[in-house]
């Protein structure tokens, strides 16, 4: 922004008339005067204060913006999240102040004059939503962003081996652990374009957990669905969860429960009450396991059982 002074008394009543040309004219009671602002690219319009003569040119272009991030936007209860910031468009005099819900994060309070950076910001000791904000005034306007960061408690897995349980009667019990990867059964990345159906083989006593990252993105929704197949040799019922540790049906993530028979596991981002809530770019388990034991046709237990898993997107 650009600052002209003129000693001009009668612009107290005066018109200013700004041209299509090249220069801006100054207009006195129905007269030209002969002093021009030339114009530019980057110059669109003229301000006069009728009380001091001051005429201020605005930066043309997109107004003032403040452009803020939090990497990761997911950590553990006391863990540290970097938080980024661009402010743009402001002209001169910028000064940012820094403010977050709840207050006092070590490395997010003040001000600021410098129009990008990042910093390293402790979140706080308790489960929570953390909330920060830039906001930025300048000779061209004033505007605040804010980032959120998800702060959860850690989970220990040492403290949960596989297992199945949930059933009535049916105790929890130990299962042999069969890592996977969601990218390298379903060949993309989750949660997928649409995520075909594949299938995967279930042996008596073993549980397979399916690694994944929660998207970023809220606005994603899905499920995983698994339905037995008579291709094995065996017989069982499946056992499903997501949870936050591989192999562990018992302990499901805290919004939703295990299921059992046909089942259905729907997942989302966004906080919805009858899906299993994920925070966003958490690390989770799809677990598949047998309820109790896969046997063969005459009930004696050590079969296989193939299950057919479909994981679904849907925006």
């Amino acid at each position: 922004m650009k600052t002209y002074n003129k000693f001009i008394l009668a612009l107290l009543c005066s018109t200013l008339v700004v041209g299509t040309g090249s220069a801006q004219n100054w207009t006195v009671n129905g007269t030209t005067q002969t002093t021009q602002l030339t114009t530019s690219a980057n110059e669109s319009a003229v301000a006069i204060d009728p009380l001091t003569g001051v005429a201020t040119v605005k930066t043309a272009g997109a107004g003032p913006s403040v452009a803020i991030s939090a990497s990761p936007n997911s950590v553990n209860v006391n863990g540290a999240s970097t938080i980024s910031w661009t402010a743009s468009g402001f002209g001169n005099n910028l000064n940012c102040t820094r403010t977050s819900s709840p207050a006092g994060l070590s490395g997010w309070s003040g001000s600021s004059t410098n129009a990008t950076g990042s910093v390293s910001v402790t979140m706080p000791a308790t489960a929570q939503s953390v909330s920060l904000t830039l906001s930025c005034t300048g000779d061209n306007g004033n505007v605040s962003n804010f980032t959120t960061v998800a702060v959860g408690t850690a989970v220990d897995c040492t403290q949960r081996p596989p297992g199945v349980s949930g059933a009535p009667g049916v105790p929890a019990s130990s299962r042999i652990l069969v890592n996977r990867q969601f990218s390298s059964i379903w060949g993309t990345d989750f949660p997928g374009t649409f995520g075909p159906a594949v299938t995967s083989n279930i042996t008596d006593g073993t549980v397979v957990a399916y690694a994944f990252m929660a998207p970023f993105n809220n606005t994603i929704e899905g499920y995983f669905q698994t339905v037995p197949t008579p291709t094995g040799s065996g017989l069982g019922t499946a056992a499903t969860s997501l949870s936050e540790c591989p192999g562990d049906i018992s302990n499901a993530v805290p919004t939703c429960e295990p299921s059992f028979g046909k089942t259905r596991n729907e997942w989302t981002t966004n906080g919805r009450l009858d899906a299993c809530n994920l925070i966003p770019g958490r690390q989770y388990y799809y677990n598949l396991s047998i309820l109790g034991s896969c046997t063969f046709a005459g009930g004696a237990p050590g079969a296989t059982c193939a299950m057919v898993i479909e994981a679904k997107r849907r925006n």
